[in-house]
């Protein structure tokens, strides 16, 4: 699990903090030495890249960090934190920030514990649910794509679960990466966006809409126009909404 996890400012300087861990104190949350000469190790370090999870172990204690422009996240995990889980929401987090509070970061002085949002920010991504659908959804999703893929005019169709891992679906898998390489908010959110995004690449307008745990994309032939894509990838998500909240 994420027992504490951190807002750092490009200086070192914590902006927030929050434990998930009831057995740790307000008063332990601040930043150990080893993991500010972390930071500052990491960040200075040419070979450093954004969005990447970095680690390191202090006796018996597991340290993730990573890197946006303006600022750093840094969480204290257990050793059985799928490492996968934590760059997922690491990624969804460090994006939701930038987005919403990136202009102000840079010029920020103190802390950020009266900044409204921010707490609902963190609960809502270190608590994000990563398990797979269960056997309802993941029926449902099958059942969905094979009848996408009936209507003539679609050429591909798939279900991401949040992790970016089809659940069903046709795309090829070198193509479904680089839909997810593309895709600027790389999928990772818990959030549910009612219009569909368009990324052209191919040659082909593919039509994705993100649904909390799940994303549906729907892909027409290239003479075939996106209306009858859109429709489809509408109602996909529409039934999926229904089945996860059944």
């Amino acid at each position: 699990m994420i027992t504490q996890a951190y807002l750092i400012k490009g200086n070192g300087d914590v902006l927030f903090s929050k434990r998930f861990d009831d057995a740790i104190s307000d008063n332990q949350l601040q930043l150990p030495s080893h993991v500010v000469a972390a930071i500052t190790l990491l960040s200075s370090a040419s070979s450093t890249r954004p969005e990447h999870v970095y680690t390191h172990r202090h006796r018996d204690q597991l340290w993730a960090y990573m890197f946006f422009e303006s600022f750093t996240i840094v969480m204290l995990i257990t050793e059985d934190e799928n490492l996968l889980a934590v760059r997922a929401k690491m990624v969804g987090l460090g994006r939701a920030i930038a987005f919403s509070l990136g202009h102000l970061i840079k010029s920020w002085s103190g802390t950020m514990d009266d900044i409204v949002g921010l707490d609902v920010l963190f609960d809502r991504y270190v608590k994000m649910d990563l398990e797979t659908p269960d056997t309802k959804v993941l029926q449902m999703a099958e059942r969905l794509v094979n009848k996408a893929l009936e209507d003539p005019s679609i050429a591909y169709a798939g279900i991401l679960d949040v992790m970016n891992h089809m659940i069903s679906g046709n795309l090829p898998d070198n193509l479904l990466q680089e839909i997810i390489r593309t895709s600027s908010a790389e999928l990772f959110s818990v959030d549910t966006d009612p219009i569909p995004k368009t990324l052209t690449i191919r040659g082909y307008q593919h039509q994705i809409f993100r649904l909390g745990p799940l994303t549906v994309i729907v892909t027409p032939y290239p003479d075939a126009g996106i209306m009858r894509a859109v429709t489809i990838a509408g109602d996909m998500a529409h039934s999926l909404l229904k089945a996860i909240g059944e």
